[in-house]
């Protein structure tokens, strides 16, 4: 056996094994490649029809995808199968790679097929679905989406949508009083919000940082008031409509002329306050703003790649969020525009308690330090940028404060206990409830114009290295300075 004649005998094996792993990886690329064919041509754009999407696109889709996901798992099995008893390690190392990309793509494929069938679901592909939008303005802020001043109705249908009703939250508010409206859905939302009034109040349904919460509010109030039940609630914000302009491109209204993507913001959130002495035409021209771009929306037969990823970006920055009752996809929060709170967070959100329109003023930076075997913090700072010269609706009436003063009731999410809040060094008292897994901490306060304040809040030690950060979704984003704090400030 230690011929030299005999020496390519003892390398015959290693040679083929060698060889029918190569086919066998072949094969499994063959798989894989055969269910791309379909898919190569895809264009974004193809999935847009007018006044909605093709369903029909979308299904199809959905299902060569998911026998993507299905060839490539097939593959991993056959990589699974290869023996490896004569293979050499660097071999070895790359079928383990190649193992983990066809993996990889299964997941992923699969996820996406699933979303598609997400987007069929909530677009009518199986029965109409009725979705109820919330018109919001970050002006007078609240947790989530801004301060809710009109609202759509659609009833979507085989991917395309109809307008049911169009209208300002205050004559809901008033129907909804006439009704004796109550909420009843209990839980987080209704312990901490009750005492804003949110039964009766629809201004300030959106004080909650969960999302989630917030549909359901609406499903059960919009449902008792009108009988009609309630499948998706959405709310869409000015950062929203610029990122829904995009795809629609300008539009010509009656009361604020042309509006496109460049000034959409500056009209909506400081021009208007200038151009209308009367809240009620202030409140008719947004209004006309929004069945305009809603129509507009109507004629969208096309979409590009990047007009969809500005209208992603604007939703991760919660210029737009979805929640649907039933959504088995999950299509909406593994989006990530369903707008939940994470579970267990860390972060701020504050709400307009002084009746201006003063917060795209308000400048926020955040620091913090997770707590662990050690306390955390978080030292959030505000700041009033309110200019001179503003008009009574927007510095405030001053019944509460004095006018281009700030008065804001500021919620600090931790997973641990608050131990104490500190105000420019000053301790003050808090309440605290929980909030979606989170100790929800809150106290007022009020920020002169010009004037920059500072709140520390001591967190008790304990497991908080899963927690994420959630920050107001605002017209000006909070500038995070720190996410680890090596001294908390006394």
């Amino acid at each position: 056996i230690d011929a030299p004649w005999a020496v390519p005998g003892r390398y015959l094996p290693l040679l083929g094994a060698h060889l029918q792993a190569a086919s066998d990886v072949l094969d499994a690329t063959g798989l894989v490649f055969d269910k791309t064919k379909p898919l190569r041509s895809l264009e974004i754009s193809g999935f847009a029809v007018e006044g909605g999407i093709s369903l029909e696109k979308v299904a199809e889709t959905a299902d060569q995808i998911a026998n993507l996901a299905e060839a490539a798992t097939e593959a991993q099995r056959i990589i699974d199968n290869i023996g490896r008893g004569w293979l050499v390690p660097s071999f070895e190392d790359d079928l383990d790679d190649a193992r983990q990309v066809l993996a990889d793509g299964a997941e992923d494929a699969a996820q996406i097929s699933r979303l598609l069938d997400g987007v069929w679901r909530q677009a009518g592909g199986e029965r109409p679905q009725r979705w109820f939008v919330l018109l919001c303005s970050p002006v007078e802020s609240r947790a989530s989406c801004g301060f809710p001043g009109n609202y759509v109705e659609l009833l979507m249908n085989d991917g395309r949508f109809e307008i049911v009703e169009t209208g300002r939250i205050r004559d809901l508010e008033k129907i909804a009083a006439e009704q004796d409206l109550q909420l009843t859905i209990g839980g987080d939302y209704q312990t901490r919000y009750q005492r804003f009034g949110v039964s009766q109040t629809w201004r300030n349904l959106t004080v909650s940082a969960h999302w989630p919460h917030i549909a359901d509010a609406i499903r059960q109030l919009y449902g008792d008031m009108t009988g009609r039940q309630v499948d998706v609630v959405a709310g869409v914000n000015t950062l929203g409509i610029q990122a829904l302009l995009t795809l629609t491109g300008p539009v010509e209204t009656e009361a604020l002329g042309r509006v496109t993507t460049d000034n959409v913001r500056q009209i909506t959130e400081i021009d208007q306050y200038a151009s209308f002495d009367e809240n009620p035409d202030r409140i008719d021209a947004l209004a006309g703003l929004t069945d305009v771009v809603v129509d507009a929306l109507r004629r969208v037969n096309s979409a590009t790649p990047a007009q969809l990823r500005t209208i992603a970006d604007a939703a991760a920055l919660g210029g737009i969020v979805v929640h649907a009752a039933d959504d088995p996809e999950r299509l909406f929060s593994d989006a990530g525009i369903d707008g939940a709170l994470p579970e267990p967070a860390i972060g701020v959100t504050w709400q307009n308690a002084a009746v201006n329109k003063l917060d795209v003023y308000i400048t926020t930076s955040i620091a913090y330090r997770l707590p662990d075997d050690a306390a955390g913090c978080i030292v959030f700072t505000m700041r009033n940028d309110t200019p001179d010269g503003l008009s009574t609706p927007v510095i405030g009436p001053g019944t509460l404060v004095e006018p281009t003063t700030q008065r804001s009731w500021v919620s600090f999410y931790s997973p641990t206990p608050l131990r104490s809040l500190r105000v420019d060094g000053e301790r003050e008292g808090f309440g605290s409830e929980l909030e979606q897994g989170s100790f929800a901490s809150a106290l007022f306060v009020d920020i002169a114009q010009g004037q920059t304040v500072t709140i520390v809040a001591h967190l008790a030690p304990g497991d908080g290295g899963s927690a994420e950060l959630r920050l107001q979704q605002a017209s000006i984003p909070t500038q995070v300075l720190d996410q680890a704090l090596a001294d908390c400030p006394n």
